[in-house]
């Protein structure tokens, strides 16, 4: 007797068959529900990346639109203390803005020292050297 003819042995190989395709049919189930597990939080990794990546973006803009604001307040309160140093060195009262009076240098109104001062410096802004010392 072959094992092909026996009944027992034939109905065994069959069943045998048939778990291995069960079991084969479930691995590609599980391996196909893993995968869309797996898809899907690669999505939501990729969502919170992007929107990670976009408030980091608007992070930095503040920041800059914040530091440019700094940057110009500065700048403003600089050029405003330096205009009332400047005028509080000639004897000028403008008021409290800071802002230089029109024709507070004019020939009529201004000492030959305040008209020396004046003119005093360059093109640039910068002051030249008048060889008083």
């Amino acid at each position: 007797m072959t094992l092909l003819r026996d009944e027992a042995a034939s109905k065994q190989l069959a069943l045998l068959r048939q778990k291995a395709e069960l079991a084969s049919e479930d691995m590609k189930t599980n391996k196909d529900l893993l995968e869309t597990r797996a898809a899907k939080q690669l999505r939501r990794y990729s969502d919170r990346i992007i929107e990670l990546e976009r408030l980091q973006q608007a992070a930095i803009e503040d920041m800059l639109k914040e530091d440019k604001a700094c940057q110009i307040s500065a700048v403003a309160l600089l050029e405003r203390t330096v205009g009332q140093e400047s005028q509080q060195a000639l004897g000028i009262d403008c008021g409290d803005d800071g802002k230089l009076c029109e024709g507070a240098f004019d020939a009529e109104s201004s000492s030959d020292a305040e008209m020396d001062l004046v003119g005093e410096f360059g093109e640039d802004g910068q002051a030249i050297d008048p060889g008083w010392s």
